[in-house]
């Protein structure tokens, strides 16, 4: 029997809903890799987005430390808080992109 054969008797079995796809999958060892996942060497693009993640933390920083004595109590706790939830939520969000292994 050739491969192709094979491979079309198997795609035939499976569309008359003799056998699943997880059942086709259990046959194969489980240290065996189905797809080789390419290796990062050296990832310039991440230091990239740190440095540029730092550049903005900092400009941030220095835009309210010039007005951060003419906010007054609540504008400080205000400027902190809303700071604190923003950087909460992108840091969820990367982390939901992580996860689900969307790069957009």
């Amino acid at each position: 029997m050739s491969k192709k054969s094979a491979l079309s008797t198997i795609k035939k079995i499976i569309q008359e809903n003799q056998i699943t796809k997880t059942e086709v999958l259990e046959m194969f060892p489980k240290s065996t890799k189905l797809v080789d996942e390419p290796k990062k060497i050296f990832d310039f693009l991440g230091i990239l987005n740190y440095i540029g993640g730092l550049i903005l933390l900092f400009g941030l920083v220095f835009v309210v430390s010039l007005f951060w004595s003419d906010l007054g109590d609540i504008g400080q706790v205000v400027m902190t808080l809303g700071i604190g939830l923003v950087t909460f939520g992108i840091a969820i969000i990367s982390d939901i992109k992580k996860i689900s292994g969307r790069n957009c």
